[in-house]
């Protein structure tokens, strides 16, 4: 049974078998998806539009963007895959901004509400490091009784006691 015949072209199994080449793979999809996937290949990204369009394709357009973004891929950083330990600490959920999507504040005096001292804030990182944590990502909300200078002071404290956390090379995926 052939790529064009199989009763599901969009599964990811069906997508990693398919052994066409990328040209033949661009080469039956449609030209407007064609002109952007080759676009893509010269490192220019799609407009915002393109991206919708890329979102919904399936079969064959399907399968030249899977091509594509692996060639890419593979242009930017070969086949050594890497990856980061992180430690994400949430040190504060007391905010005052009132975001629509966030399901995360809380106000003060609110039971669920809470505001952790810096040194829980290194204890958690410290977990994190002792299991391999390279980064640390630290979330947390828009306290209006946090001193002016608190994400300051915050931020020298981890540096101070982790100076080599999140130091060495990285890549943003910018081509």
């Amino acid at each position: 049974m052939s790529y064009q015949t199989e009763p599901h072209p969009d599964r990811v199994d069906f997508l990693l078998s398919d052994q066409r080449s990328l040209a033949q793979r661009i080469g039956a999809t449609r030209p407007a998806i064609a002109a952007v996937l080759e676009r893509a290949l010269e490192g220019r990204p799609p407009s915002a539009e393109e991206g919708a369009e890329l979102l919904v394709l399936r079969g064959d357009d399907l399968s030249a963007l899977v091509a594509t973004a692996d060639a890419i891929r593979k242009e930017d950083v070969g086949d050594i895959v890497t990856y980061v330990v992180n430690r994400n600490v949430n040190w504060t959920n007391i905010c005052f901004v009132g975001c629509k999507f966030c399901a995360f504040a809380r106000l003060k005096g609110h039971e669920q509400a809470y505001d952790h001292p810096i040194e829980f804030v290194l204890d958690r990182i410290q977990e994190g490091v002792n299991r391999g944590a390279t980064e640390v990502c630290m979330q947390g909300g828009i306290n209006p009784e946090m001193d002016s200078d608190g994400y300051f002071v915050l931020l020298r404290a981890v540096r101070d006691r982790f100076p080599d956390l999140h130091n060495g090379p990285t890549r943003c995926g910018a081509r």
